[in-house]
C-alpha cells in the first residue's frame, strides 16, 4: 500500500512524489495553476464570504466578461462559453440576460442542469443573489417536482430531461428567448439529445439563442457541429426587415473565461494501489494528523462509486470514533480537530447532499467522500485537500453481446485536472493522487460521449416521442454506432413500443415515452394494470431508482447476513425488497426499525417519495385510476409474469456448469450472481451446493469487476419465457429485414 509518509514534507520517507526536481514529471494546467500574484490575500469569494452579495458577483471572474457576453449573444445564435468551475458562469449568466432584457417581451430564460442537485443548488442561488424567493421571479424543476409561478417566473432552471419532456408539448420551445446549456462537458445522452434538437430549431426560430457552457469541452468540435448545417432552410418571402437581420446572424461563437485559482500541488503515488479505497481512508486519516490544525482546510475525496463511499464513509467513522474517545480521555487539549464526515452521490437524499455545502463549525475539519457527482457541477466551499482515485464507473453497451454493463475505468486528463483543480478555490491546495504520474500520462484526453458507448433505448423512445421518425439520419453531435441504434431498436420494438413500421405504439409506446424511466422499467408500470399488481411494480421499479436499501459492513457482513434474511425469499432481490418495503410502510418509528434490522433508512424514505410521484405521472396516463390501487396482496405470482413480461430482454439461463448463467441469446459470455443478491445469502445459509442455483432468472443490471455479475435478480419460471415473450425468441431474420427496410442500412 503506497500512501503519505507521517511527514508530508520529506521526499525520502514519502511515497507520493512532492513536487520539485526529485520527481516524476507533474502536469499541472492552466486550470489549477494560480493566474494572479501568489502573495494575495486568500478570500473565499464562493460561499459564506464576508462580502456582500453585489460585492461577490463584482469580484467572480465572469463578470469581467458581462459586456462581452451580451454583445457576442447580439450578434450570434450560439454562444460556447468555456470556464472554470467556480468562475461563476452558471450563476452570473443568466442573469445578465435577465438584467439586459432578455425576458421583456414575456418569454423565459431556461438553464439546464445534468443533475437534480445542482439545479436545485443553482436556482436557490440565483434567487438568494436576485433577494427573491425561489419559486417567484426563480424556479426550478427536476422529475417530479415543479416548483415555479407561471407568469411571473423569468429564469427557470431544470434538469436535461425535463426539458426533452418539454419539447414533446412545445416543440418549438417558444416561451423561452434564451435555452442555456450547463455543464455540457458531461456529454451525457440528454445533453447530445437537447444539442442535436435546439440545433433543429434555431433553423425554425432564428431568434432562439443558445449558449452552452463547460468547464472543459472540445469546443471546436462543437462549433463545427452548429455551424454544418445539414439543411437548407426555405424563407418566407413576407418576413420582415427584422427577420432578414436575424438571418444574417453568425452562427457559433467560443469564448474564454478564466478563473481564480490558488496554485495546487499535485502528489501522485510511486506505484500503483492495490485497494484504492483503502489508500483513501489512509491518505484522509495522514492528512487530518499531519497538517496544520489551525488552517482552515476540508478534504474531498473522489470515489469511482456509491458503494464505495458508502465503504469509505464507514471506515472513516471508526476512527473518527477513536479520535473523538482519545479526546475526551486525554487531560490536555488535542489540537486535531473534530471530523464531520459527509457522502455524496447522485441518489443520496437532497437534505443530505445539501449538508457539503454548509459551513464548516469552528475547530472541525469535513471530509466528503464523493462519486464524480463533486467534479465540475457543484463548487462545495472550504475544499483545501483533495484525494483523487483515479477512476469512475461508467456504463458501457456491447452490441455483440447485447447488454449495458456497469464497468470502473479509469478517468481522463481532463478529469484528473478538474478534480485537482477542487483544492485551489480558497487558498494554495494539494491534490493526491492515488495512481502514478506514468498512468495519468497513459490517461485518454476526454471521455468518450454517451451516445456513443451506451444503450440508446431511452433516447431512441424520446426522439420518437419528438416526432423523430429516422433515427439514423438525426444530425447527433457525435453520431452513435448504427449498431447501437439498430440494437436500441429491437429493443423497443420487442418491448412492444415501436410497431413494424417503427412508429410508436399509441397503446404503450406513447405512454411509456411520458415516463421518466427506462423502456423495460416504463413498460412493467404500464403493464401492471394488467396483471393487476400495481402497487407492487409502483414500489419495485422506485427501489431500482434508488437502490442500496440494504447496508452491509465488511466488519459485520454475518450479522447483515442474518438480519436481512427474515425478509429474504427465493423469489429474489425484487421481491425481497418489496418485501422491505411494504414492511417499512408499517412502522410507527422508522429509524428504529431500520436501526434493528440494518436499512437504509433514507434510501427507504426516497424510494416512497419516488412511488408516490410514479403514481401521480401514472394516473396523468390511464383512464381508469382505480386500477392504479390494484394489488395482488400475498399472491407474488402476478408480479413475477408482470416483471417477466417487461425484463424478458434480461433473462439467464443456468450452464451445464451448474454455478455461471448464459443469456438467451446465444451469448457464450459468463455471468455470475453479484455478492449482495439475496439468492446467495440464502444458499450460504442453507449450505447447499451450487448446483442447486436457480434455473431461470431475470436480471436489472449488469457490473463487471473480476467477473460480469448480474444485480437485482428474480426468479421465475422457464416456461413464462415462451408464454409471455414467444415472440422475442424467435428468429430475428424478420425483425432484422423490418430494420434494414425502414432505415436503409443496406
Amino acid at each position: 500500500m503506497q500512501h503519505m509518509s507521517q511527514n508530508p514534507s520529506n521526499n525520502t520517507a514519502n511515497k507520493f512524489w512532492k513536487p520539485g526536481s526529485a520527481r516524476p514529471p507533474r502536469q499541472q494546467s492552466s486550470s489549477i495553476v494560480d493566474r494572479q500574484d501568489s502573495t494575495s490575500e486568500n478570500v473565499d469569494l464562493y460561499q459564506h464570504s464576508s462580502m456582500s452579495i453585489a460585492q461577490h458577483r463584482r469580484h467572480l471572474p465572469i463578470a469581467a466578461y458581462r459586456a462581452h457576453i451580451l454583445y457576442l449573444l447580439e450578434k450570434y445564435r450560439t454562444l460556447i462559453i468555456i470556464g472554470e468551475t467556480g468562475s461563476g458562469k452558471s450563476t452570473q449568466i443568466p442573469q445578465y440576460l435577465l438584467e439586459s432584457g432578455w425576458t421583456r417581451n414575456g418569454k423565459l430564460i431556461c438553464m439546464t442542469e445534468p443533475r437534480r442537485i445542482a439545479t436545485i443548488q443553482l436556482a436557490q442561488r440565483i434567487a438568494d443573489e436576485k433577494d427573491v424567493l425561489l419559486g417567484k421571479e426563480i424556479g426550478y424543476r427536476i422529475r417530479f417536482e415543479d416548483v415555479y409561478s407561471s407568469g411571473l417566473t423569468q429564469i427557470l432552471v431544470m434538469t436535461e430531461g425535463l426539458l426533452l419532456r418539454e419539447l414533446m408539448y412545445d416543440p418549438l420551445l417558444t416561451r423561452y428567448n434564451v435555452v442555456i446549456i450547463d455543464e455540457a462537458h458531461e456529454r451525457a445522452i440528454q445533453t447530445d439529445l437537447l444539442l442535436g434538437l435546439l440545433k433543429k430549431i434555431q433553423r425554425r426560430r432564428r431568434d432562439l439563442r443558445l449558449i452552452i457552457t463547460s468547464a472543459t469541452i472540445d469546443s471546436e468540435r462543437l462549433r463545427a457541429f452548429f455551424e454544418h448545417q445539414t439543411s437548407s432552410i426555405s424563407k418566407n418571402p413576407n418576413q420582415s426587415e427584422k427577420n432578414d437581420n436575424e438571418e444574417k446572424l453568425n452562427e457559433c461563437h467560443v469564448m474564454s473565461v478564466e478563473g481564480r485559482s490558488y496554485p495546487v500541488e499535485i502528489y501522485h503515488t510511486t506505484e500503483s494501489v492495490p485497494d484504492y479505497c483503502k489508500a483513501c481512508v489512509d491518505t484522509c486519516i495522514q492528512i487530518h494528523e499531519n497538517e496544520k490544525y489551525n488552517e482552515q482546510g476540508d478534504i474531498l475525496c473522489f470515489i469511482s462509486g456509491q458503494d464505495d463511499v458508502v465503504k469509505i464513509i464507514r471506515d472513516l467513522h471508526d476512527y473518527a470514533k477513536r479520535l473523538n474517545d482519545e479526546q475526551q480521555h486525554l487531560k490536555r487539549k488535542d489540537e486535531r480537530k473534530k471530523l464531520i464526515l459527509l457522502p455524496l452521490y447522485a441518489n443520496l437524499k437532497f437534505i443530505d447532499q445539501m449538508k457539503v455545502f454548509e459551513k464548516t463549525p469552528p475547530n472541525t475539519r469535513k471530509i466528503i467522500v464523493a462519486t464524480n457527482i463533486a467534479e465540475t457541477s457543484l463548487t462545495i466551499p472550504n475544499i483545501v485537500y483533495v484525494i483523487d482515485c483515479g477512476y469512475v464507473r461508467l456504463k458501457l453497451f456491447n452490441p455483440e453481446f447485447g447488454f449495458e454493463v456497469l464497468t470502473t475505468l479509469p478517468i481522463t486528463r481532463s478529469s484528473a485536472l478538474q478534480r485537482a483543480g477542487r483544492a485551489g478555490r480558497i487558498r494554495s491546495g494539494k491534490a493526491y493522487r492515488l495512481y502514478p504520474a506514468s498512468e495519468y500520462e497513459k490517461m485518454k484526453e476526454f471521455q468518450l460521449p454517451e451516445m456513443q458507448r451506451c444503450d440508446l433505448a431511452f433516447a431512441v423512445l424520446q426522439l420518437k416521442a419528438l416526432g423523430i421518425h429516422n433515427i439514423v439520419r438525426f444530425d447527433f453531435p457525435s453520431p452513435p454506432p448504427s449498431k447501437n441504434l439498430l440494437q436500441a431498436i429491437e429493443c423497443l420494438y420487442a418491448l412492444r413500443a415501436i410497431d413494424q413500421q417503427s412508429h410508436l405504439t399509441p397503446d404503450l409506446g406513447m405512454k411509456m415515452a411520458e415516463l421518466p424511466l427506462h423502456p423495460t422499467h416504463a413498460r412493467a408500470l404500464i403493464i401492471s394494470l394488467e396483471y393487476g399488481c400495481t402497487q407492487e411494480i409502483l414500489k419495485i421499479i422506485a427501489s431500482l431508482q434508488v437502490k442500496h436499501v440494504f447496508i452491509s459492513s465488511p466488519n459485520e457482513k454475518m450479522r447483515a447476513m442474518k438480519l436481512h434474511s427474515k425478509f429474504a425469499c427465493q423469489e429474489g432481490d425484487l421481491i425481497t425488497t418489496l418485501n422491505v418495503i411494504k414492511t417499512f410502510e408499517q412502522q410507527m418509528m422508522p429509524q428504529q426499525f431500520c436501526d434493528k434490522y440494518m436499512l437504509n433508512v433514507k434510501s427507504l424514505k426516497r424510494v416512497l417519495e419516488i412511488k408516490d410521484s410514479l403514481e401521480k405521472s401514472l394516473r396523468r396516463l390511464i383512464t381508469k385510476t382505480n386500477k392504479i390501487l390494484s394489488s395482488s396482496g400475498d399472491d407474488v405470482i402476478p408480479v413475477l409474469k408482470c416483471l417477466t413480461d417487461a425484463f424478458f430482454m434480461n433473462a439467464a439461463q443456468l450452464s451445464i456448469d451448474g454455478y455461471t448463467y448464459r443469456t438467451f441469446r446465444g451469448s457464450f459470455q459468463e455471468l455470475y450472481l453479484h455478492p449482495s443478491c439475496i439468492l446467495s445469502s440464502i444458499l450460504t445459509k442453507q449450505d447447499t451446493t451450487q448446483s442447486q442455483l436457480p434455473k431461470t432468472i431475470l436480471f436489472n443490471e449488469l457490473i463487471q469487476s473480476t467477473k460480469i455479475y448480474m444485480s437485482d435478480v428474480t426468479v421465475i419460471d422457464q416456461n413464462w419465457l415462451y408464454e409471455i415473450a414467444g415472440h422475442y425468441y424467435e428468429q430475428l431474420s424478420t425483425r432484422q429485414w423490418m430494420l434494414k427496410e425502414s432505415y436503409d442500412l443496406d
